[in-house]
């Protein structure tokens, strides 16, 4: 057959498949269909090519881990690993799964094998595969702590819900997921481009251009957490997904133990509301024959995909028809309800017809460009969620809202939002960009909040290769001097000379900086960008990065210093290259020298001075309250608590201001004291017992409001414990060297509420008369406007370190009422 004729041949025959399937009245259509992002986002509205889709679908799917294709593009997705599921998954959700994936999992990827089975069938068998699988256990790996991430015994049980559902909101999870709608987000800055979006309609829009950005895109779905995981299940699962799936498109957000705990918990919590009790206290066992269910796990082929135990599939994928042979066959099998094989997916046509239409032409797989290749990996991996390339993907309009910079700076998008990949591969070196991917100490954006996440290397081995190719070294469009032997002294000098003219205003060097910058460390850039691109970047920014805040200093071929080498731009600007091969080598620019000689030490002369830092003891949302009378403090805005004071001299800013990766703020003063840990409040509820009474603390973590200043600059520090709104304010008082606390307590008109006050708390504490209280530190409480008497010193209800002791009040809040303590030490 001639190849026009093998393709009239094919193309007749693909158009048949598809009618064939459109018009069975058994034809697997559902308003849950499998859900592959980069089909639902782009696909459907044809911004790629529906041979891309069905191939891409192919790979999803797992079409060929029974039906053998030599197209390297249509590997197939590597199923979850069952080693060891019986301690990550609840057995009944397993169950459930199995005997109904679609029903359970809307959007789910894997096909319902017991297609052919009656309804008692499906049940009887679900629970023998449920039963087997529960066997398969395995240890969780143990998480060591180091120096910089402790790790708390059973960490897993400690998750904090609000900080949860902050990191779902913040370090990526909804570039993917859904949001959650009673989750509070502050507006950010908006782009050109979205300001002109919010004023046109459908119409005007489409004529622009604009109809794909402005669109919104369906998310991710989640099946149902609490339902399936157990809780410590899914915090691993979040500290490394690709050990327990290791072709799962989520991909590792670099979470600590705590982070992750935190994130499982909040999950979990969310989905609760689809089951009846607590997810962990769910049957996690199910009665059934569990030999019966390992040689299900053969007769319904889920070994063809996934591995358990060390069992493989006894029939090989071979004895099935190849892929490209399934184009000669009826309209029937796995894509059909009704086939003899009892496997359907839940496709609609769309999806059906993309499918066909790529086996139908699976040869032309072999000859695939890397550009092909490229986009198909990129979709695989849905990196389109967060990044643009080729005006295709990125942070959705819906979605921008929730990412900010740290510390809220105007930055623009730039600052807040992944970079573009157009240009990468001729951008990144390929050493660098390969550490990127794979999540190699590469993190050079700390200003941003969501994470540029890691991938496992055998998903992303081959992209570095195929972004160079396919970007690839472009010609240069000037001409530079040559720097490829070592530059001359006055060379490098000069380019240091140039930093001054506006690098410093937006780049650190070596984590020095200038006031404010929080931008890129331009140290290592020869290490990360290869040189002809910053050539070109640098003599017109606009044209390799759309919407850039980077401005340009040599427009229309002029530079801005016409003394230094002949005023030559392409000279000065290898000159820069030159110097930025080895900053660390080389003097800072001078303007970053002449304010590093500046002293920092902040004095509180008349009023009091807040310095926003990172502290040892009161973390990285650490408020430094600086007292003219000599005695200052640190508050902890995240645990929500007074966390250090120290006498003398307040903090150097530097490190604070032009540092960084500094080192946490030392007190420059002495005589410091640490506060005990845990807030002083704790809503309470019926069930603990603590003296003669029983009652229980709410699980509710203190809510940090802000703050406000008053007239003579003292702050007061707001939050809530439940239903109860706390404002708390600290005096110096310089007479007696102490720290006057007041805590002013309001509760909703009409209510009562019930709390713990707990003003001290150490590993010893004891009453030392005159409503006084002392612990091993030497920090002294003494108690106002209530009696010692009605005082119980005992562990909890605050959580605190192993065998603390607290002093504990219990109160009623009816109205507001004001509390007092006074610190000395």
């Amino acid at each position: 057959m001639s190849r026009m004729a093998d393709l009239r041949f094919r193309v007749g025959f693909a158009i048949a498949f598809a009618v064939a399937f459109a018009t069975s009245d058994s034809m697997c259509i559902s308003d849950e269909v499998a859900f592959v992002p980069a089909l639902e986002r782009f696909a459907r509205h044809n911004q790629v090519d529906s041979f891309d889709v069905g191939r891409l679908l192919i790979t999803e799917l797992g079409c060929t881990h029974c039906h053998l294709s030599d197209a390297e593009m249509l590997a197939p997705k590597a199923a979850p690993s069952l080693s060891g599921v019986g301690l990550r998954l609840n057995a009944s959700w397993v169950r459930d799964y199995v005997a109904r994936p679609h029903d359970v999992h809307p959007g789910t990827t894997m096909p319902d094998m017991l297609g052919e089975l009656n309804a008692q069938q499906r049940e009887n068998i679900a629970n023998d595969i449920a039963a087997f699988l529960a066997t398969q256990r395995q240890d969780f790996p143990e998480i060591k702590a180091s120096g910089t991430t402790p790790v708390v015994f059973e960490f897993w049980k400690r998750g904090r819900i609000p900080e949860g559902q902050s990191l779902y909101h913040t370090v990526g999870c909804i570039a993917c997921h859904e949001p959650d709608a009673n989750f509070r987000v502050s507006g950010s800055p908006r782009s050109s481009i979205d300001e002109i979006i919010d004023q046109l309609d459908d119409d005007e829009l489409e004529d622009l251009g604009l109809a794909d950005a402005a669109r919104p895109y369906p998310s991710v779905p989640h099946s149902n957490l609490a339902a399936k995981y157990t809780l410590q299940g899914l915090t691993f699962f979040l500290l490394e997904p690709d050990r327990y799936h290791p072709g799962s498109r989520m991909p590792n957000l670099k979470l600590t133990p705590e982070e992750a705990a935190d994130l499982a918990s909040y999950l979990i919590d969310s989905h609760k509301d689809r089951e009846k009790g607590d997810a962990e206290s769910r049957n996690n066992s199910v009665s059934a024959d569990v030999a019966s269910g390992r040689q299900a796990m053969q007769q319904f082929r889920c070994l063809a995909c996934h591995r358990v135990g060390g069992l493989r599939l006894e029939h090989a994928a071979s004895e099935l028809p190849r892929l490209d042979q399934l184009r000669h066959d009826e309209p029937a099998g796995c894509l059909h309800v009704g086939n003899a094989e009892g496997v359907s997916y839940s496709l609609d046509d769309f999806q059906c017809d993309a499918i066909v239409s790529a086996i139908a032409s699976t040869d032309t797989n072999l000859d695939m460009t890397r550009a092909d290749h490229l986009q198909h990996r990129l979709m695989q991996l849905n990196c389109f969620a967060c990044h643009v390339r080729d005006e295709l993907g990125g942070i959705g309009r819906g979605r921008k809202d929730f990412f900010h910079s740290v510390g809220d700076i105007d930055l623009g998008d730039e600052g807040r939002l992944p970079p573009p990949l157009t240009g990468a591969g001729r951008k990144i070196k390929p050493g660098w960009l390969t550490k990127v991917l794979t999540g190699n100490k590469a993190d050079i954006r700390p200003h941003m909040r969501i994470r540029m996440p890691r991938f496992h290397s055998d998903l992303v081995s081959d992209l570095t290769q195929w972004l160079v190719e396919v970007d690839g070294p472009r010609e240069l469009p000037l001409t530079v001097a040559d720097d490829s032997k070592p530059a001359k002294r006055e060379v490098i000098e000069a380019g240091r000379e140039l930093m001054d003219i506006g690098c410093i205003q937006c780049h650190s060097f070596d984590g020095f900086a200038m006031p404010g910058v929080v931008g890129v460390d331009l140290v290592g850039i020869a290490d990360r960008v290869n040189r002809d691109w910053f050539m070109a970047f640098l003599r017109d920014p606009a044209s390799l990065k759309q919407r850039t805040r980077m401005p340009n200093f040599f427009a229309a071929g002029k530079t801005q210093n016409s003394e230094l080498l002949g005023g030559n731009p392409d000279r000065q600007i290898a000159a820069m290259w030159a110097y930025l091969q080895d900053v660390p080598k080389h003097s800072l620019p001078q303007k970053l020298q002449e304010s590093r000689s500046q002293s920092y030490e902040l004095v509180p002369d008349d009023r009091p001075i807040l310095l926003r830092t990172f502290m040892d003891t009161a973390g990285t949302h650490a408020i430094a309250v600086g007292n003219p009378q000599g005695i200052h403090y640190a508050f902890d805005a995240e645990q929500v608590r007074l966390s250090t004071a120290w006498r003398g001299k307040f903090l150097d800013a530097q490190g604070t201001w032009f540092v960084r990766f500094a080192p946490p703020a030392v007190p420059l003063g002495s005589q410091l004291i640490d506060f005990p840990i845990g807030n002083v409040f704790a809503a309470m509820d019926d069930g603990v017992e603590i003296g003669h009474d029983v009652f229980a603390v709410s699980a509710q973590q203190p809510r940090f409001d802000g703050y406000r200043l008053d007239a003579d600059g003292i702050p007061t520090f707001l939050y809530r414990v439940g239903e109860i709104s706390v404002e708390d304010r600290t005096v110096a008082a310089k007479d007696d060297a102490s720290l006057q606390r007041t805590w002013r307590l309001s509760v909703p008109k009409h209510t009562s509420r019930r709390i713990a006050f707990s003003p001290l708390a150490g590993v010893n504490v004891e009453d030392i008369g005159d409503d006084r209280f002392v612990n091993e530190a030497g920090l002294q409480a003494k108690i106002h406007g209530l009696s010692a008497v009605d005082a119980t010193i005992t562990s909890g209800p605050i959580p605190a370190a192993d065998d603390h002791q607290r002093v504990h009040f219990l109160i009623q809040v009816t109205s507001p009422m004001t509390l007092r303590v006074d610190y000395s030490w």
